[in-house]
């Protein structure tokens, strides 16, 4: 897998709304269905643990509150505007800029993340840059942030071909029809191991 530059780095912290900070019994946490592991981990539309899951559980074990999993396929930040009024708790980065009302983050970072570009075209398998990007073709994950590669895409220096699942991602690549699929390295090792059989194509 090619690893891209440190430019396309994000750090994970937990995000909350101020009445967290209130006298509240509950505390609803949002999971994100299949796109969200190895963060967030769902088995049968139920939480299952999960890197960040386990951080918040822990978190909580230790205070008055009532942590309310939600699980949901929608957006994240769509199910928090629309359906959330009581206090809640999710993760997310700065560098995303969510844009939800009475937000706050917490300063303490969870961990820095890297993104890395599954291809199987050789020669774009050196260490990029963004002259090496150009003309590029990417898939990328719809409904998700990509701060460092969409002012490319506006300028018309890549494309970015959005994809609705890991498993079309890698479809794409292996079939040639992208040159890459960008996406953090964590979960984009997690998704691969999911699918290793004898069909995983050797070029990736």
């Amino acid at each position: 897998m090619l690893k891209l530059t440190t430019r396309l780095l994000c750090t994970f912290s937990l995000l909350f709304t101020l009445p967290l900070l209130a006298h509240e019994h509950q505390l609803h946490y949002l999971i994100v269905n299949k796109l969200s592991a190895p963060f967030q981990l769902v088995d049968q539309e139920q939480s299952n643990g999960g890197i960040i899951t386990r951080i918040i559980e822990e978190s909580t074990s230790v205070t008055d509150k009532e942590l309310v999993q939600i699980v949901s396929t929608r957006h994240r930040n769509k199910v928090l505007k629309k359906t959330l009024e009581t206090p809640w708790i999710t993760y997310s980065a700065k560098v995303w800029q969510p844009n939800l009302d009475d937000a706050r983050f917490i300063d303490v970072p969870l961990f820095d993340v890297r993104h890395s570009a599954l291809t199987c075209v050789p020669d774009f398998r050196a260490a990029p840059t963004s002259q090496s990007l150009q003309r590029r073709n990417l898939a990328i994950l719809e409904n998700f942030d990509y701060p460092d590669l969409e002012p490319l895409a506006e300028q018309g220096l890549i494309t970015l071909t959005e994809v609705s699942n890991y498993e079309q991602g890698f479809m794409m690549v292996k079939h040639g029809r992208v040159d890459g699929f960008v996406e953090m390295t964590m979960r984009l090792d997690y998704n691969l191991r999911q699918i290793q059989d004898g069909n995983t194509p050797s070029c990736y």
